[in-house]
């Protein structure tokens, strides 16, 4: 991790979605009573070979039903426009190592920093319930250093503006 150029200087690490997560949220969206409204099984994958360590999903899908999952799960109340410029950014490929049991955060480390949690109320990805119980798991970890959890009213993606979560982050200086 790069160093601050003054000591007394905040260093931020922002993650988002699985590469924030601590829990094995893969398996509980397929199994867990925290992820039956998840709507992460009805991405359109796509098949791929193990050794490629990666889940491929297919952003651009022409099948309307899957297409319809992604806006709903990721971004539902964004304008087309905006959802399909959303898409754009995305790559097809992600690491399918956070969907693995063991890709949790080291219960050593994760409590040596100050975290925060920004929960996302509309989030059709990772429903709150799911959110709630990586909370809940991380907090585990580090009891004398739970998350400080804020929470806004937007999708997975985040919400349409940058002021909102501007004033989150401004808020931790």
């Amino acid at each position: 991790m790069p160093q601050p150029h003054d000591a007394g200087s905040p260093t931020f690490v922002l993650l988002h979605g699985g590469n924030g997560s601590s829990a094995d949220w893969a398996g509980a969206v397929r199994t867990g009573a925290e992820g039956q409204e998840s709507l992460l099984p009805e991405m359109p994958a796509v098949e791929t070979p193990e050794e490629l360590g990666i889940m491929r999903v297919n952003w651009r899908s022409g099948e309307r039903r899957a297409q319809a999952a992604v806006r709903a799960a990721y971004a539902g109340s964004y304008l087309q426009a905006a959802f399909l410029a959303l898409l754009n950014s995305y790559e097809p490929d992600e690491t399918a190592a956070i969907s693995r049991p063991d890709a949790r955060c080291d219960a050593g480390t994760w409590g040596s920093v100050p975290h925060t949690y920004v929960r996302f109320s509309a989030d059709r990805a990772l429903p709150p319930v799911l959110q709630g119980r990586m909370i809940t798991e991380a907090d585990g970890l580090s009891p004398h250093h739970p998350l400080d959890v804020v929470t806004l009213d937007a999708p997975h993606v985040g919400p349409h503006g940058p002021n909102e979560l501007a004033a989150v982050l401004a808020n931790l200086l």
